[in-house]
Order: structure tokens, then C-alpha cells, then sequence
């Protein structure tokens, strides 16, 4: 279990811990539960990806599934705000053009509601299911009750053994 890592340390020590991590896996074939908040070195050494929000998961599945087509409201503003280099635009000036709901008070339905762009009158009734959206994507969002409900328990089925993804 690696419980934020990296925060706090320098580059260079912060390069050596995810060389360590990378090397447990893949020599030693150690499975390891990353918790973080960082997105781009989660990419780095991980295979499946969690996203949760206040507690529950909003979306889970391969890496290679979800970063680059995110599905929940809540994965795509973390994706958003993983900050990308452009020496045209001046330090800070840049600014999120999603329109952001707020202002309910009492959540009785999905926890994000308050903060999501996607929002719909049933968010704010009851907690959505997760759905299956890909074979290897579930996510907790209305935007997909057509899809097929997944169990709580079910979640680790969307993930795939590192074979797999390797050979997708």
C-alpha cells in the first residue's frame, strides 16, 4: 500500500521512489495500491485506475480505457486540471470554461451533483449505479443508465490483468 508516495519530495527523490514502485511490480510481480492525487504519476506506473469522490467510486477501469476517454464528470476536471505547458500563455492565465453547479445544499442523491457540469434533476434524487460502459470501464454516473448496472463487488472485473492490456 502506497499512500501518496511522492508529495512532498523533490524531483529527483520523487523519480527514484516511482523507479522502486515500478520495479516491485514488474520484476517482483508485486501488486500495489496506489492512493494519490496526482494523475500523471498514477499514469505512470499504474495498470488500473480508481477515481473516487467523497468516498465512493465515480469511475474505475484500465488506465488505457480511462485517460484518454473519461467518462464521469469528476474524471474529466481532474483530467482538465493536470496543468499542460504552453509557453504562449502567460503563468495563471488559464482558466477552466466549464460551468460549475452550485449552491445545493443537501445532497440526497449523487455526491458530485453539486460541482458536476452534467447534472440532471435525477442526480439530485437518488445515488446512481455503477455502469458498465466498456468492457474494461465502470462509472457512477446517469449519463449511462443505459448501460448494464455492475455490482459494488463487481468493480475489480473492469480491471485487466497487465497481459491483457498489453496485448489489447
Amino acid at each position: 500500500l502506497a499512500d501518496e508516495p511522492v508529495s512532498m519530495v523533490d524531483a529527483s527523490l520523487r523519480a527514484t521512489i516511482l523507479e522502486s514502485i515500478q520495479k516491485l511490480k514488474d520484476e517482483l510481480g508485486i501488486s500495489v495500491v496506489y492512493i494519490t492525487h496526482d494523475l500523471t504519476t498514477a499514469y505512470q506506473i499504474s495498470d488500473n485506475l480508481m477515481i473516487m469522490y467523497e468516498g465512493s467510486v465515480v469511475e474505475a477501469g484500465t488506465m488505457q480505457e480511462i485517460i484518454p476517454q473519461p467518462n464521469h464528470p469528476y474524471t474529466q476536471l481532474l483530467i482538465d486540471s493536470v496543468p499542460q505547458p504552453n509557453p504562449k500563455t502567460p503563468w495563471g492565465s488559464q482558466t477552466n470554461s466549464r460551468v460549475i453547479n452550485q449552491g445545493l445544499t443537501e445532497l440526497k442523491g449523487c455526491k458530485f451533483a453539486d460541482r458536476c457540469p452534467a447534472i440532471m434533476d435525477m442526480c439530485n434524487l437518488e445515488v446512481p449505479a455503477l455502469f458498465q460502459i466498456r468492457k474494461h470501464v465502470v462509472a457512477g454516473c446517469f449519463l449511462y443508465r443505459d448501460s448494464k448496472v455492475m455490482d459494488n463487488t463487481d468493480i475489480a472485473s473492469s480491471f485487466a490483468e497487465k497481459d491483457t492490456i498489453l496485448n489489447a
